[in-house]
Order: C-alpha cells, then sequence, then structure tokens
C-alpha cells in the first residue's frame, strides 16, 4: 500500500476515496448496482482488424481468452461499443458476437464456469475453477 503524505488530521484530497460499488474502467465507470456483464467474442481473420477491435474491448473491459472478453457496463453504453466495433468490422468476414449475462452482481459460478488453465484474471463476482 502507498504512504501518503498529508499531514495528521488532513483530509484526503476531493475524488482521492475510492468507493467500492463503482467499477473503474478505461474510459467507462459505472457502479455495480446499474452495470451487467457481457461476454464477447469475435472471430476476425484480418490481423489488422482483430487488433483494433481488440484495443477497442481492452477500454471497455478484460480479456479473458485470446478472443474472449468480459466487460462489466451498463447496458446504455453497449450502443456505443456496438457502434465502435461495427465502425472497425467488414461485416462479410468479421464475426463479433455479444452475450448480455444478467446484472454484474448476480453473475458468479453458477452461470459462468471455467476449466483449464487462464490467461487472464476474471473480473470480480466470477468464479475460476
Amino acid at each position: 500500500m502507498a504512504s501518503c503524505n498529508r499531514g495528521a488530521g488532513e483530509d484526503p484530497p476531493r475524488g482521492h476515496r475510492r468507493d467500492p460499488q463503482r467499477i473503474q474502467g478505461d474510459d467507462h465507470t459505472v457502479t455495480r448496482r446499474d452495470s451487467h456483464r457481457f461476454l464477447i467474442a469475435y472471430d476476425i481473420p484480418d490481423d489488422r482488424r482483430r487488433h483494433t477491435i481488440s484495443v477497442i474491448l481492452k477500454g471497455f473491459g478484460h480479456r479473458v481468452q485470446y478472443s474472449v472478453f468480459m466487460i462489466d457496463c451498463s447496458p446504455g453504453k453497449i450502443p456505443i461499443l456496438q457502434h465502435e466495433l461495427e465502425e472497425n468490422m467488414k461485416s462479410g468476414e468479421d464475426s463479433v458476437l455479444l452475450c448480455d449475462l444478467g446484472p454484474s452482481k448476480l453473475v458468479d459460478s453458477r452461470v459462468i464456469t471455467h476449466l483449464g488453465s487462464s490467461c487472464c484474471a476474471m473480473l470480480p463476482g466470477a468464479m475460476i475453477i
């Protein structure tokens, strides 16, 4: 844990405290009670487009397998994500699957089961077996 360089009795700077009910992303912050967990998988044969799609998805969530991401966000943000993906896809060649797994606070090992090795940690609330 990092030490804080403030004097005794001083309040932390505004915005310093973390709200445990908030999910931090690169550009997107939502509360757990409002967010849904989405599973997104893609099949993109072109290296450049595949890299672009991967970068877009990293801005919204976390890679759990080579071409699979888990994203916690409000359902209202999904049209924004879809638009960004569609702008960078070739519809006749590329495929992206978006699955709404439901409210993030309810997604646990009953909804997601993972077998075998894992390249990345899952988002909070999911269990890797």
